[in-house]
């Protein structure tokens, strides 16, 4: 867990890229109870990084860019996770392994930029680290 400002990122992680593009998903939880707003990210390792959201319409699944940023309710928290909103990290400059670590930044509206380095995760994993009654202690 790593805290500032008022938020608390909780379980962050990336999965294992495919072609150079992988995704972020963690839990940011507001403790000061005045919430906040996830604006954006960067990565030093990826070309482009941007905040997503993924969209089931029709019987069809799509992502689009989150324009506003994602928000972390007073009291409560952002949920980044498979099949919702996530973290885009593309064009990322080196091969990515289960246990490798990425430097990744996180940009608040009122917590400001907050830094962590996020472990990488095998597809497999993922189901279990993003369950509800997971505390996120990876």
């Amino acid at each position: 867990m790593v805290e500032a400002g008022g938020v608390a990122v909780h379980g962050a992680f990336v999965t294992v890229p495919a072609g150079g593009t992988a995704a972020l998903y963690l839990r940011a939880v507001d403790v000061d109870g005045e919430g906040d707003r996830l604006l954006g990210a960067g990565c030093g390792e990826a070309r482009q990084v941007m905040l997503h959201r993924t969209l089931h319409e029709g019987g069809r699944v799509s992502m689009a860019p989150v324009e506003n940023g994602i928000a972390v309710a007073a009291g409560g928290e952002a949920r980044l996770a498979p099949g919702g909103d996530h973290v885009m990290l593309m064009g990322l400059e080196r091969a990515l392994s289960p246990g490798d670590l990425l430097e990744v930044e996180l940009r608040f509206e009122r917590a400001g930029a907050l830094s962590l380095r996020v472990p990488v995760v095998a597809w497999e994993d993922v189901e279990a680290l993003t369950a509800p009654d997971h505390g996120g202690h990876h």
